[in-house]
């Protein structure tokens, strides 16, 4: 956050939020700590109006509404309410002068916020008292005194706005754990061994078997505290590379077996989607995030990870949702009913599964199977592959499944932190996301609901990750990715 936390004099500082804060997070209220939160009254009506949506955005406002209800059920939110979290709510309906605002700006309600921005800045380092409505006398406000007075908003064109306006703004920090993409979790640690410990690994009485190297084994040369559960390990001993996952509560390293996928299948051809392929076949892992640019292919792994278990019966179902972030039309003006309107959409993962299927079903003629049915369909109408909007997910508890949210970056982390928690007993999540390619304008490469889930859990036992750094769909594709 702005320096939320930090207060001059023993003084709260005032946060004016906007509406895309409101439905961005709707505990964000009780994020400002003991601080006022400041909620104008267009946003109230803001929020009025986008209840009718049936997306998260809509659910979320008639979150928020409710909540303010609540609130209201305390005291009067003109004069403030006392929040959870120790500070104080007030709904404030200033911002009618719009001959304040710099010219060259709309009298428009979006700029109605600078506006309530300008009264809370320029009565510092008291309440503005609220001007009557009408002939309609209101009583002196109680007083409150502040430090400092920050608009709070997702949308970069307002922040600049009330940057012209001399009033102090940032984004709505909280769910953002990492100051850029480079500091994100990759899942992967480098460790080179010396020629003892590879006489020791590799020797004639070897002392791991069963691919499972002792913890302590690598002790010495290696800062086992270091490492989170489920970490990725590539060990270099003597010129000979062995990949290996950390199991903490274990005290060991799972070695990769390579030679796992008998021929003929779809396998991983690298050592990033190897570490991936293992990380979504571990039952001890429930929850798996899979990163990386578009062609390294996490999706395909995810896919052919979910098919294994589910040929194995570990799983009664593969179910894949994708978040319904068009690049052109929305959905609704889409022709036909949901299934229809959704189809553009599932074909990536349509094709990954024909790719994986057709290995062993393909009869070499475009478009035919051995028996020739389409399994992708025959899946589908037998129930065990389901591929849906991620509207889909909301209100289910998911039990003994294996699902796959394919472009996880375009989620908020609310509704990450949503689907996460429809997990039932025995069911497996995977996250996928390139966090390059974001087509949520509620969201940045930063605090998306991806990244937000991966490090908010990294460190738990039951939660996997890795980013994969090369592509393997075509040369092309990895300069593209990397060039442009």
């Amino acid at each position: 956050m702005p320096p939320s936390k930090k207060k001059e004099g023993g003084k709260k500082k005032v946060f004016i939020l906007d509406t895309c804060v409101l439905v961005h997070d709707t505990g964000c209220i009780e994020k400002f700590g003991d601080n006022i939160v400041v909620i104008p009254i267009w946003a109230v009506e803001e929020l009025d109006g986008l209840k009718k949506r049936q997306d998260e955005v809509g659910a979320n406002a008639r979150t928020m509404s409710r909540k303010l209800d609540a609130y209201k059920k305390q005291g009067s939110l003109a004069k403030g309410v006392p929040t959870e979290g120790g500070g104080l709510i007030i709904v404030d309906y200033n911002g009618n002068d719009f001959s304040l605002l710099p010219v060259g700006l709309e009298r428009n309600r979006d700029n109605r916020i600078p506006l309530i921005g300008q009264a809370w800045t320029a009565s510092q380092p008291k309440r503005p008292q609220q001007k009557r409505i009408g002939s309609q006398k209101r009583d002196p406000l109680p007083e409150v005194t502040f430090s400092e007075a920050w608009i709070i908003s997702k949308d970069a064109n307002l922040r600049l706005k009330a940057d012209a306006c001399g009033i102090l703004s940032e984004d709505y920090l909280h769910d953002k754990l990492v100051k850029n993409v480079g500091e994100m979790y990759t899942g992967i640690r480098s460790f080179t061994l010396s020629d003892a410990m590879g006489d020791l690994l590799n020797g004639a009485s070897p002392v791991w078997t069963n691919y499972r190297i002792p913890a302590g084994v690598l002790a010495s040369e290696i800062d086992l505290d270091s490492l989170l559960h489920n970490q990725c390990c590539e060990l270099t001993v003597c010129d000979k590379k062995l990949l290996a996952i950390y199991k903490k509560d274990a005290a060991y390293f799972r070695v990769i077996d390579k030679q796992c996928i008998k021929d003929g299948g779809v396998k991983p051809i690298n050592d990033e989607q190897w570490f991936a392929y293992y990380l979504a076949i571990d039952p001890e892992i429930a929850f798996t995030s899979l990163g990386g640019h578009a062609g390294t292919g996490k999706t395909l792994v995810a896919l052919t990870a979910g098919l294994k278990l589910l040929d194995e019966g570990v799983y009664d179902q593969v179910l894949v949702y994708r978040p319904n972030c068009p690049l052109g039309e929305d959905l609704g003006f889409l022709p036909g009913d949901i299934s229809e309107k959704f189809a553009p959409w599932m074909l990536p993962i349509i094709d990954n599964m024909r790719l994986i299927l057709g290995k062993e079903l393909d009869t070499g003629k475009p478009g035919e199977f051995k028996g020739k049915a389409n399994p992708v369909t025959e899946m589908i109408k037998l129930g065990i592959l389901e591929i849906s909007p991620i509207v889909y997910l909301r209100g289910r508890s998911i039990h003994k499944c294996y699902v796959i949210v394919d472009e996880a970056q375009n989620l908020t982390p609310h509704e990450a932190k949503t689907i996460i928690s429809r997990a039932g007993e025995g069911t497996k999540i995977i996250f996928t996301g390139d966090v390059e390619q974001i087509d949520n304008p509620r969201v940045d490469s930063i605090s998306n609901g991806f990244v937000y889930a991966a490090e908010s859990l990294k460190d738990l036992d039951c939660i996997g990750h890795v980013t994969l750094l090369k592509s393997e769909r075509s040369r092309l594709a990895e300069l593209v990715a990397t060039r442009m």
